[in-house]
């Protein structure tokens, strides 16, 4: 039996080390789907922690606000979110702004493509509240690749506001989130990608190396040969939140650029056969961040 299938070498590892699932897949040459599968098996979870916010002060909330500070910028000064404050806002009847006037911007064709490929992965297109703009936002466990997407979006047209700092309780983890300033250019985005209220692929969506790059970085996963784990031998990309129907669409458009891949119907996840991993990676290019390098062959790897 390997290391990583034992039960008390994953409970080590898992809950008292607290080691993530792609290290703990690092050490063993195995994907993190494959230690999650048998985190699974054995029920192993970590216990969580409950998260209780920090007194906040009514006064200086309304000090800070009368003096122009976002409910965001105010969150970040007594270290939560905007949620609370504005809840704590509404409880002693304290006026919200009315809207500003829109920021308008024009969408560089690369940050366009950079904003579909994270939108298919972790990325998210939200209304305003009046729904006359729309704002991005991504959360992701490395600070590099959230500060290089905000990068890639101020270079592109997409101001943004400050990265915050936010632990989830969900998975007793901390993540970095970024949101983009509101847009109302970013409004047809928002309707390709949310047609009926919730993510789809796109059926006008063009597989460029940048789209395809970007979504493999927030939700591929790779096979490692057992021999030699340097060696990717299949690629997977999770699409299981995606109705069958978009993810047998997707597979066609790989199939259209030369890339054999097929939809695993088990978790209606997209598999690139061992055959046309080189021509995947040779596609998509190197790997912009060294945070993600792992998932990429090493004659890919971040300069």
């Amino acid at each position: 039996m390997k290391e990583y299938q034992k039960r008390d070498w994953l409970y080590e590892e898992y809950v008292v080390k607290k080691r993530t699932t792609t290290e703990m897949a690092d050490s063993q040459g195995v994907s993190s789907s494959t230690i999650e599968r048998w985190l699974h098996r054995y029920k192993i979870t970590r216990p969580r922690r409950c998260f209780k916010h920090p007194p906040l002060d009514i006064h200086e909330i309304k000090r800070l606000y009368d003096q122009g500070y976002s409910l965001r910028d105010i969150g970040a000064k007594f270290g939560v979110s905007s949620y609370p404050i504005r809840a704590i806002m509404k409880k002693h009847g304290i006026s919200r702004r009315p809207s500003q006037v829109q920021n308008h911007t024009t969408i560089q064709p690369k940050t366009l493509e950079i904003l579909k490929g994270i939108l298919l992965g972790d990325g998210s297109l939200y209304f305003e509240k009046d729904a006359r703009s729309a704002i991005f936002s991504l959360g992701n466990q490395y600070y590099e690749y959230v500060e290089y997407t905000a990068e890639k979006l101020a270079a592109g047209g997409i101001g943004h506001r400050k990265i915050h700092k936010i632990y989830d309780s969900r998975f007793d983890a901390t993540i970095y989130s970024v949101q983009s300033r509101a847009y109302p250019e970013l409004i047809p985005l928002r309707q390709e990608f949310y047609p009926d209220g919730y993510k789809r692929i796109p059926k006008s969506l063009v597989l460029t190396p940048d789209v395809l790059r970007e979504w493999f970085i927030c939700d591929g996963t790779v096979d490692r040969a057992r021999n030699d784990p340097s060696k990717i031998v299949a690629i997977r990309i999770c699409t299981d939140a995606f109705p069958s129907s978009d993810v047998d669409w997707a597979v066609d458009r790989l199939g259209d650029l030369g890339i054999e891949a097929t939809r695993q119907p088990a978790r209606n996840r997209i598999g690139i056969r061992r055959k046309s991993v080189s021509r995947f990676f040779k596609f998509i290019g190197s790997c912009p961040v060294k945070c993600y390098g792992y998932k990429w062959p090493r004659f890919l790897h971040h300069d």
